[in-house]
């Protein structure tokens, strides 16, 4: 079997946040602070491992639907105080990390926005990695708003019906010059992609860990890519 080269992109679901916090008796928020310090471990452990763009599935529609308020209210608080420290941390331009959002920004809180917009702003120069943050974010919409710009683009003669493909599509998807990812890991003991990266991951690899994900090391990374170097895709032949 031939190896495969080096893992340019991988996409990462962290489930498992609530479920830690209840088995560890933690505080809510607590429990998801903790998710998100290993958020950022695991970017410093990609950029380790040469590792150039990784896409973290942070919070879904589905999520902020399936809610209860008190519950979104502590996450707001979270996310709020994560997003901030993320804007102050230094360690990011060290590190030349470019942070991107993806996601349905209309549904987001105006201090979050503004939050992700000087983010972004910051880190837009960066090289080393890309770390694309998908946030209020839902597969199945990206498909819905491709194809809703696209029919636009149509009507206005940007393009013409015949030149619709594959890499015309993708140029309209939140990730246009992001290489598709190949490899997709999931935490939490569910071996699904519950909406994530619908569009990018056709012929991703799928790496399950049964654990959750404020428990994940990095040990469990380095398994993953080697799932990866020893698997074969032949791509339909």
């Amino acid at each position: 079997m031939t190896e495969k080269k080096n893992i340019t992109h991988i996409g990462v679901i962290m489930d498992g946040n609530r479920r830690y916090t209840i088995q560890n008796s933690k505080k809510l928020f607590s429990g998801y602070l903790d998710g998100a310090k290993k958020a950022q471990k695991f970017v410093e452990w990609c950029i380790e491992e040469n590792i150039s763009e990784i896409t973290l599935y942070a919070y879904s529609i589905e999520n902020d639907l399936n809610r209860s308020l008190v519950e979104k209210k502590t996450l707001i608080k979270l996310f709020v105080g994560v997003f901030d420290d993320l804007l102050k941390n230094k360690q990011l331009e060290k590190d030349n990390i470019k942070i991107r959002f993806i996601g349905e920004r209309q549904l987001i809180e105006e201090k979050i926005i503004n939050l992700i917009e000087k983010i972004e702003a910051k880190t837009k120069n960066n090289k080393r990695i890309i770390v694309n943050i998908a946030f209020y974010y839902s597969g199945r919409q990206e498909i819905v708003n491709a194809v809703k710009n696209i029919n636009q683009d149509t009507k206005n003669k940007k393009i013409k019906k015949q030149d619709i493909n594959e890499d015309l599509i993708k140029k309209y998807t939140y990730l246009p010059d992001s290489q598709y990812p190949e490899l997709i890991l999931r935490t939490g003991f569910s071996h699904r992609l519950s909406n994530f990266l619908l569009w990018h991951c056709a012929y991703s690899e799928l790496y399950f860990i049964d654990k959750l994900w404020p428990q994940i090391e990095k040990q469990d990374l380095i398994n993953a890519i080697e799932f990866y170097k020893n698997s074969k895709n032949n791509y339909g032949k």
